[in-house]
C-alpha cells in the first residue's frame, strides 16, 4: 500500500485466479492453517488467525523463555503495477508470493494481513537467525517474479523483556517496514537497525508531539479558496487543521499518523472540527465550506453524524453551507450508512484524493459524492502517461453522467492549470469546475467578505486554454471549454 496510515487495516483483493502455471515455489499447506479461517485468494492464514496466532506465539515464547521472530512484507508498488497489468495478474502475483513464503522453512507460519501485505512468524528463531530464511525467500521472489521486489520489517520477540507484548511486537515490525520502505524496494530493515536511525527518532518526537498536542489543544486552522474556473469566482474555502509550529508536526498529516499509532484519531479529528469552526466566522453568501472528517469518527460513533450537525449549528452554520470531505483512501471501511445520514441532515458530500495511491475509482458510485476532489498527483499522471489519462477522464466522465462537481487540487503552476483546462472525454461535453491550489490562493487565517479584492481572480492575464502547454496526447484525448458552464 503506498499509504502508511492504512498498513495492515485494508481489505483483501477477492478476484480469483485461474490454475497455478508458472507459480513460484509449492503449494503445500502451512502452520497458519491450523488456526482461523484462511484467506480466499492465498490460502494462507487471514488477519484474524495473523492476530490469534501472535498471541499465542508470544504467550509460548513467554512460558519457555524462547525468542522468536515476526516478519512484515510488502510488494513494492503493487496498486501501480496492478493498474498497469490488471487486477487478474496482480492477484495472480499475491498468488506467487504466497507460495513463495509456503516454500520456506515448514516452522515459519505465513499470513496474508492486507491486500498487498503479508506476516510470518518465526518460531524460535533471533533475528540474526532469520536471515538465511529471509534471503531465500527474497530469492524465490526474484527468480520467479522478476521485477516484482519485497520489502521487510523484523522484529524479535525477547521473552525476559516483560514491556513487550504482541502489540508492541507487531509495532516494532511495522516500524521496520516502514524504514525499509522509505530506504527504497526490496529492502530489509530490523528493528534494532531502524531504533538507532533518525527517522526512528523523529517517529517517537513525532508520538511525542501529537500527545502534546492532544493535552493542550493547541490546533490552529487556515482557509483555502475554491474557485469556480468558469465564472472565476470563489465557490467555497477549504477548510485546513495546522498543528501549532511549536509542536514541530509536519501538518496534519503527521498529526494524524501519529494519532493512529496512540489510537486517538477521533479525538484529534474532534479538535480540528473545533478550531475550524472557532475561526471560520460568517461565510459569504453562496459559499461553501468544505470541511474533512475522519473516517474513523463516522465508523465508530453511531451518533457521529447528528453531532456534527450541532456542531455546526453552534457556530452559526447551517448544515446547507457544509460540504463534508472524506478521503477516498478509506475504500470499504467507509460508513456508507452514516454517510447517508449526513446527507439527509443536509450536508454535501466531497469525496477527496479520488484516483491517487490505492483508491480505486469504484467507491465513486458507492459514495455518490456531489463534489469529486482530484489531487495533482493524477493531473500529472495524466499528463505523463496513458493508464493516467484514463483514470482522468473515467473520473470528468463520472462527474459528467451524476453532476458532481469535479475539483482539481494542487494548482501552484500554470502548466497544472492548463492541464485542468485540456481535461475532458472524447465523446461527452464535460470540465472541471473547481480548482484549488497556491496559484489561486495561499490559506488564510480568515475568510475574507465577500466583497474584498482577495475575491478577485487572482491571474488576469492568463490565458485558460494554451495549447503549446498541453501534451498532445491528452489534447488529442480530450478537451474542454472554459467559456461557460456549471455553477455549483
Amino acid at each position: 500500500m503506498s499509504s502508511r496510515h492504512s498498513r495492515l487495516g485494508l481489505r483483501a483483493r477477492s478476484i480469483p485466479t485461474q490454475g497455478s502455471r508458472g507459480r513460484v515455489g509449492a503449494a503445500r499447506p502451512g502452520p497458519a492453517e491450523q488456526v482461523g479461517a484462511l484467506d480466499g485468494l492465498t490460502r494462507l492464514g487471514t488477519r484474524a488467525s495473523f492476530d490469534e496466532s501472535l498471541l499465542l506465539e508470544t504467550m509460548r515464547a513467554q512460558r519457555f523463555g524462547e525468542p522468536f521472530t515476526l516478519a512484515l512484507l510488502e510488494v513494492d508498488d503493487f496498486d501501480a503495477f496492478a493498474r498497469r497489468v490488471g487486477s487478474r495478474r496482480g492477484d495472480a502475483v499475491l498468488v506467487d508470493v504466497a507460495a513463495a513464503l509456503r516454500a520456506g522453512r515448514a516452522v515459519d507460519r505465513a499470513f496474508r494481513v492486507g491486500g498487498d501485505e503479508f506476516a510470518m512468524i518465526m518460531p524460535r528463531t533471533r533475528v540474526d537467525d532469520a536471515t538465511p530464511a529471509v534471503e531465500r525467500f527474497r530469492e524465490t521472489v526474484r527468480r520467479g517474479l522478476g521485477e516484482i521486489t519485497i520489502s521487510m520489517g523484523l522484529a524479535e520477540f525477547d521473552p525476559a523483556d516483560t514491556s513487550t507484548d504482541a502489540g508492541a511486537l507487531r509495532d516494532r515490525a511495522d516500524l521496520a517496514l516502514y524504514e525499509a520502505k522509505s530506504r527504497g524496494p526490496g529492502e530489509v530493515v530490523s528493528f534494532d537497525q531502524y531504533a538507532g536511525s533518525a527517522p526512528a527518532n523523529r517517529s517517537a518526537a513525532m508520538i511525542a508531539a501529537v500527545r502534546d498536542l492532544l493535552a493542550s489543544r493547541r490546533m490552529g486552522a487556515a482557509f483555502q479558496p475554491i474557485w469556480n474556473l468558469s465564472t472565476r469566482r470563489v465557490f467555497g474555502y477549504a477548510a485546513l487543521a495546522r498543528p501549532a509550529d511549536e509542536f514541530g508536526l509536519d501538518g496534519p498529516r503527521a498529526a494524524f499518523a501519529g494519532a493512529a499509532r496512540l489510537g486517538r484519531v477521533t479525538e484529534l479529528d474532534a479538535l480540528c472540527r473545533e478550531s475550524v469552526l472557532a475561526r471560520v466566522g460568517d461565510l459569504p453568501p453562496g459559499v461553501l465550506l468544505f470541511w474533512n472528517i475522519a473516517h474513523e469518527v463516522l465508523a465508530q460513533d453511531d451518533g457521529a453524524s447528528r453531532r456534527i450537525q450541532q456542531e455546526v449549528e453552534a457556530a452559526g452554520l447551517l448544515s446547507e453551507q457544509v460540504v463534508i470531505v472524506l478521503t477516498a483512501h478509506a475504500g470499504e471501511l467507509l460508513d456508507l450508512d452514516r454517510v447517508d445520514e449526513l446527507r439527509e441532515l443536509g450536508f454535501e458530500i466531497a469525496l477527496d484524493d479520488v484516483g491517487s495511491g490505492d483508491s480505486g475509482l469504484g467507491i465513486l458510485g458507492a459514495v455518490q459524492p456531489g463534489y469529486v476532489k482530484v489531487d495533482r498527483d493524477v493531473l500529472t499522471s495524466a499528463r505523463d502517461d496513458g493508464s493516467g489519462r484514463a483514470v482522468l477522464a473515467a473520473i470528468v466522465a463520472y462527474a459528467a453522467e451524476s453532476g458532481a462537481v469535479v475539483i482539481a487540487e494542487g494548482i501552484d503552476t500554470e502548466e497544472i492549470l492548463q492541464l485542468v483546462g485540456a481535461a475532458g472525454t472524447a465523446n461527452k461535453w464535460a470540465q472541471f469546475v473547481g480548482g484549488q491550489g497556491y496559484l489561486l490562493g495561499r490559506p488564510e487565517a480568515q475568510i475574507p467578505a465577500a466583497d474584498t479584492a482577495r475575491n478577485a481572480w487572482p491571474i488576469p492575464q492568463l490565458v485558460m486554454w494554451r495549447p503549446e502547454l498541453v501534451p498532445a496526447a491528452l489534447e488529442s484525448a480530450c478537451w474542454c471549454n472554459f467559456d461557460g458552464g456549471l455553477s455549483p
